[in-house]
């Protein structure tokens, strides 16, 4: 059997393991083994390779580490028992101050019976901007839609109605408008980003028929003229699965830019989710796709903030891969 220096090595009556350090004459060679070197005839050795591939790999357990279950909690009101117009702010992503994009309009329903509603935002010159009729069930969010920070700050009016859910449709008495004026605007946005608050928001009425809290400016509601009736909004249907794609969302996706598509797909699913709460859906499946992981992060974060939202599972699915997550509602 043929070895050169630097050769491993294998003792055949011991099974112990080195390296050839020298040939020396008379069939003999020096070897190394655990630090003693010595000499031995040559057929005394073998090469080791074929113990290493016959024997048995030691087969080293992996400690999985089991994550605790959290406990489902019941639901926390933030705000006290009424029903309020709440403006969370959006801010620029990859940018180390805090510049807020647009701001985003909730209505909040914090009371154990379910209201009816019409909402209208107008600018200042009057002119609609928003518009939503619907039903809110107790202890509901809805989303209502976005204003830029350069609408907020052209003082917008926003108008409201609401009345309970039984034969008489509104009460008279539970209506009111809100107008926030730039500077008080301004030490809204100061004021929760001291506090670390997501948003800052108006109450409207103690309850359905109880007393309306005065605002900031008391103006009456306006009749709608029959002249200029008010725009119908689409009637919301079933969504039992959401595609986010930008190109499901919109006619001409390289229009826009990656954070305006971000802010479109993250809008869409705020409204939809609001609306499947609302009407009591059971489930639904968002498609986000695979990618990157930056949308299927945004749905993940958006989910696991917003109330009415049991449980979510981004698992296998036939029709979807990874690529869908599924929603169960409370």
């Amino acid at each position: 059997m043929k070895f050169t220096v630097g050769d491993n090595i294998l003792l055949k009556r011991t099974g112990e393991e080195g390296f050839v350090i020298a040939i020396l004459p008379g069939g003999m060679m020096e070897v190394e083994v655990h630090g003693v070197y010595f000499p031995v005839y040559i057929d005394e050795v073998d090469h080791p390779y074929l113990k290493w591939f016959t024997e048995k790999k030691k087969v080293v357990k992996k400690v999985v580490q089991e994550i605790p279950v959290e406990k489902v909690k019941n639901r926390q009101a933030k705000l006290a028992q009424g029903i309020y117009l709440s403006f969370m702010p959006d801010y620029l992503p990859d940018i180390m101050e805090d510049i807020i994009s647009q701001v985003r309009i909730y209505l909040l329903n914090e009371t154990p019976t379910p209201i009816h509603f019409l909402y209208e935002a107008r600018n200042a010159a009057g002119h609609i901007i928003f518009t939503h009729k619907a039903s809110l069930h107790a202890f509901g969010h809805l989303y209502l839609h976005p204003l830029s920070l350069e609408e907020m700050n052209g003082q917008p009016r926003f108008h409201w109605l609401i009345g309970d859910d039984g034969a008489t449709i509104f009460s008279s008495d539970n209506k009111g408008v809100v107008k926030i004026k730039p500077a008080r605007l301004f030490e809204h946005f100061v004021t929760i980003q001291q506090n670390n608050e997501p948003s800052f928001s108006y109450l409207l009425a103690d309850d359905v028929l109880g007393i309306v809290k005065v605002q900031e400016v008391p103006l009456p509601l306006p009749e709608l003229h029959p002249a200029t009736p008010v725009p119908a909004m689409p009637v919301w249907e079933p969504c039992p699965v959401l595609d986010l794609h930008a190109e499901r969302l919109v006619a001409d996706a390289k229009a826009l830019s990656s954070a305006e598509i971000l802010q479109l797909q993250s809008d869409t699913l705020h409204y939809h989710l609001d609306m499947a709460i609302a009407y009591r859906q059971d489930r639904m499946i968002i498609i986000h796709g695979v990618g990157k992981g930056i949308l299927r992060q945004l749905v993940q974060d958006i989910l696991k903030e917003k109330a009415g939202v049991k449980t979510f599972h981004n698992g296998w699915q036939g029709q979807y891969g990874f690529g869908a997550t599924e929603v169960l509602f409370d």
